[in-house]
């Protein structure tokens, strides 16, 4: 049948061969490949992504452990150490002993297998750097202190001045 065709028509059919071959290569090696490069480089750019979520919770994670740590640490040196005197001895050692306008211990509790002690403080005429040195000292003192609630006003006499209400709680294992 080819052998039936002149030279003009064997030069086209030959053309038509050829592009066929190109669109073939075209359509069904170049564009699949070229998609799943540009998807493979998609899902690369979301891993990585993903990857540093993963690092952000990683160093999260790290973080709530030492901090775990840390209150584990206090929780054991608690000891039979009263929220009472723990609170009474911070303001003391800060100073504020005549800021301190009542300290009232509220009924015990259990959460978790914990023994709960919890006080209610009021604290009057402090500043707001006092306020601060006071909770940063509740953070780091020697025993657990939590503090479960917290509210400030101002004073209506002379607004640099706050009036606080804390609750304070510590934990304790049950015996």
């Amino acid at each position: 049948m080819i052998q039936n065709l002149n030279e003009r028509e064997k030069l086209v059919l030959a053309w038509g061969a050829v592009a066929l071959l190109l669109l073939i290569l075209v359509f069904g090696i170049i564009l699949p490949y070229n998609a799943a490069m540009a998807n493979l480089d998609s899902r690369i750019a979301q891993r990585q992504q993903q990857l540093e979520q993963v690092k952000v919770l990683q160093s999260e994670f790290q973080n709530l452990k030492k901090d775990l740590a840390q209150r584990e640490r206090k929780l054991a040196r608690s000891g039979n150490a009263s929220a009472f005197s723990s609170i009474e001895s911070i303001v003391n050692q800060l100073g504020f002993r005549d800021k301190l306008v009542s300290m009232r211990p509220q009924p015990a509790g259990e959460r978790e297998g914990m023994q709960v002690e919890t006080v209610a403080a009021r604290i009057e005429r402090i500043n707001l750097e006092q306020l601060l040195r006071l909770l940063q000292s509740f953070e780091s003192a020697r025993v657990l202190l939590n503090v479960k609630s917290m509210q400030v006003r101002s004073r209506f006499d002379d607004a640099a001045q706050l009036n606080v209400e804390l609750q304070i709680e510590t934990l304790k294992r049950s015996s």
